[in-house]
């Protein structure tokens, strides 16, 4: 994660031209690590899309911010858990209760979005017919 510094010696300046809140629009990664996808897969039992991992090694990803009118964290794979009977492997969420997911039963991986429900099955919507089109709909700020 890139930080910034301000020297100590230019701090009282940079205050004192602080204009109205800061205010966080995005945050974006650097590349993630071979070995946390290994053991990502490992507890998941199954490979994520190979268009995941180029994105998530890419030289920087969105891990979260504003895309359209929602909010969306993304998670990396040390994040990414099992759920749905062990065939959806949640990837993210949209800043509500609900949460973005590889349908990992299906070749290509749809991206769903899965919400709760009253009942023991999730609603679960098709969002983007794979990994790669789930990529380039983020990259577009248009995810919904």
């Amino acid at each position: 994660m890139l930080e910034n510094w301000v020297p100590a010696e230019e701090l009282d300046e940079f205050n004192a031209n602080i204009v109205g809140e800061i205010v966080r629009e995005a945050e974006y990664r650097g590349p993630v690590a071979d070995a946390e996808f290994e053991r990502a897969e490992a507890e998941l039992g199954r490979p994520l899309p190979a268009a995941w991992r180029r994105y998530l090694q890419g030289e920087s990803w969105f891990r979260s911010g504003r895309l359209g009118g929602t909010v969306v964290t993304l998670h990396p794979p040390r994040e990414t858990v099992r759920a749905g009977g062990a065939h959806l492997a949640i990837i993210g969420d949209d800043g509500s209760a609900r949460r973005l997911a590889f349908d990992l039963s299906h070749d290509p991986a749809p991206v769903v979005l899965v919400a709760p429900t009253s009942t023991d099955r999730p609603d679960i919507v098709p969002l983007a017919p794979d990994a790669e089109a789930f990529v380039a709909r983020v990259e577009s700020g248009e995810l919904f």
